[in-house]
């Protein structure tokens, strides 16, 4: 697989960053007027649980997977390259399901214990699927990072927050007849579609590149 020079690699990094921020920003400016107050109200209610659910469902392991990946890199040994990247994903495939789980089982206690609003069932437990692919994707990002192979990570966070923005808005403005609550679902959706696309990426990238290996 082509290295990229940290120099490069770096700018790459910080440019999809940039972008990413600016499409974010566009985001929350016409976020509050497809919503209403009252829409954004549950979303500030919901996102700190969906912060933390995040948190977990990650946990160390990128950091972990591209350190452990970049001295397989210069051992030069291609089979535990992949022995890492298969066990980093196997853990990230745990915790993100675990986590995944806990959010569709688990969305109404949530809702009442931590939002204390039921209103946020719906999204908390559209929110599960979104950290599993958000897992899945953190795996793969360590494994390209380890590699020294940025492009990849700033593809796929670049098109993750596109999809995510247009998902969202027009989930929302097709659930918005149907009251403030099922409005505010179309952000979980958005994050499922951003989410789902990135990853979508990075497995292309993987499979169009690991050959090379």
């Amino acid at each position: 697989m082509t290295k990229e020079s940290f120099l490069r690699g770096a700018a790459i990094l910080a440019l999809a960053s940039s972008i990413s921020r600016l499409i974010g920003l566009v985001y929350m400016v016409v976020l509050p007027r497809l919503i209403s107050d009252a829409g954004m109200g549950l979303y500030q209610l919901v996102k700190p649980i969906h912060y933390f659910a995040a948190v977990i469902a990650i946990g160390g392991m990128p950091v972990a997977i591209a350190k452990l990946i970049s001295e397989k890199t210069a051992l030069g040994s291609p089979q535990e390259i992949k022995r890492v990247f298969r066990l980093g994903m196997m853990l990230m495939v745990i915790s993100g399901g675990v986590v995944a789980l806990a959010l569709l089982v688990g969305a109404p206690w949530f809702a009442e214990m931590f939002a204390k609003d039921s209103g946020v069932t719906k999204m908390l437990a559209i929110l599960g699927p979104a950290c599993l692919f958000l897992a899945l994707s953190a795996g793969f990002r360590g494994y390209f990072q380890g590699l020294q192979f940025m492009t990849p990570v700033a593809v796929s966070q670049i098109v993750d927050q596109i999809v995510r923005v247009c998902a969202t808005i027009f989930f929302t403005i097709w659930l918005r007849p149907r009251g403030v609550e099922q409005a505010v679902t179309g952000l979980a959706w958005g994050f499922i579609c951003g989410e789902f696309t990135g990853w979508l990426i990075l497995v292309a990238f993987y499979f169009k590149k690991s050959p090379e290996l």
